[in-house]
């Protein structure tokens, strides 16, 4: 209130809830990975997250939760009752992946970065909770028993605890098969993602899963986990994995190889469902939890 005047509503969009005296004040949980797992963090980032979101919970007047599986995990940790938690999805911009395609631009950003063929794709910041160290062996499984198959392209920064997975990659001399083109310019991930043959996205948890979203826009199939909100945020409508099972990473790569038709169908089926989990559909859901905690305080 000290900068702004009088304030009605304060939402803090990041586990963190804004400092107000009389404002109702709402805070956005986007998942509990640093709680439920914690070696896929630094100690740092467990004990700082941990803090902030004990005491988001604790004194917000009410939560916002991106998938019911995040609000799950949140009655489950913290016995929170669930009307304080109201579920706000994230969304797509479906306009990006319903362009025309620039072909030229796909072929010159491939030839910059050696992708020669078909390619799985990858997005996400190299770090332990994306589960790519089974990814890998999966994926070199997949090399010794087939003899024509993608390569597998990993788009995204260098993050914590990177280490285990630049040494499978090295581990397994995967010469031009494996390509880490680190971050790239959103502009490029989606014209990576739109000429992708499948996203690969094997995930320990997430709390929502917006990479498994936009490549369902981009009407791309999707290879992923049954764990945390993927299955939800998908309509099921992917090819699914037990990420803790090698075997079974290997199992789903292979049923794309496998039935590329099946695929197909399932990726169509995961369109629609994009089609209705837009940022617009998002913000009118926002909007409307915002009147409702307004109209609740008049009362």
């Amino acid at each position: 209130e000290w900068f702004c005047g009088k304030t009605d509503l304060a939402h803090g969009t990041f586990h963190d809830l804004p400092a107000t005296r009389k404002a109702i004040r709402v805070v956005t949980v986007h998942d509990l990975s640093f709680i439920l797992y914690p070696e896929t963090h630094t100690p740092e980032t467990v004990s700082v997250q941990t803090r902030l979101v004990k005491h988001a919970v604790t004194h917000a007047d009410a939560i916002e939760a991106v998938s019911e599986s995040c609000k799950s995990d949140l009655m489950e940790v913290f016995n929170i009752p669930p009307e304080k938690i109201h579920v706000v999805p994230g969304g797509v911009k479906l306009e990006d992946y319903n362009a025309p395609m620039d072909v030229a631009a796909l072929a010159q950003v491939k030839r910059a970065l050696g992708i020669s063929r078909n390619y799985f794709i990858h997005l996400g910041t190299i770090e332990p909770r994306k589960n790519l160290p089974r990814l890998l062996n999966a994926y070199a499984r997949i090399r010794q028993r087939f003899h024509e198959y993608p390569q597998l392209v990993l788009v995204g920064a260098r993050g914590w605890k990177a280490d285990a997975t630049l040494e499978a990659i090295k581990h397994h001399d995967f010469g031009n098969d494996v390509i880490v083109a680190g971050w790239v310019p959103r502009e490029t991930a989606i014209l990576l993602l739109r000429g992708a043959a499948a996203c690969v996205y094997p995930s320990l948890y997430e709390g929502f899963g917006l990479p498994v979203l936009e490549a369902m826009a981009a009407r791309v199939p999707v290879i992923t986990s049954t764990t945390g909100a993927l299955r939800e945020v998908s309509g099921g409508n992917c090819i699914f994995v037990d990420p803790l099972n090698v075997e079974s990473i290997e199992a789903g790569l292979d049923l794309f190889l496998a039935k590329p038709d099946m695929a197909a169908t399932r990726a169509q089926a995961a369109y629609q469902r994009a089609k209705e989990m837009t940022w617009e559909a998002s913000a009118v859901k926002l909007e409307n939890l915002y009147r409702t905690l307004l109209k609740q305080k008049e009362t």
